[in-house]
């Protein structure tokens, strides 16, 4: 068993464990939680909007 969870660890292997010959759970690894700095590093500084971002686009938006 820790030949099969060290090739999970090092090689990023999936596995499916059945039971009975029916799968019931899957061993993978953990993905590691990215933060919003490096979500949006690519993209910073590349988008520009010269608009007021709080102004209504259309009518619809104005309040009665």
């Amino acid at each position: 068993m820790q030949d099969y969870l060290r090739r999970v660890e090092t090689d990023g292997d999936e596995f499916i464990v059945t039971s009975h010959n029916k799968p019931f759970c899957v061993i993978k690894p953990m993905r590691k939680i990215k933060s919003a700095n490096e979500v949006f590093a690519p993209f910073r500084g590349g988008v520009h909007y010269d608009a007021d971002l709080l102004e209504p686009e259309s009518e619809e938006w104005e309040l009665q």
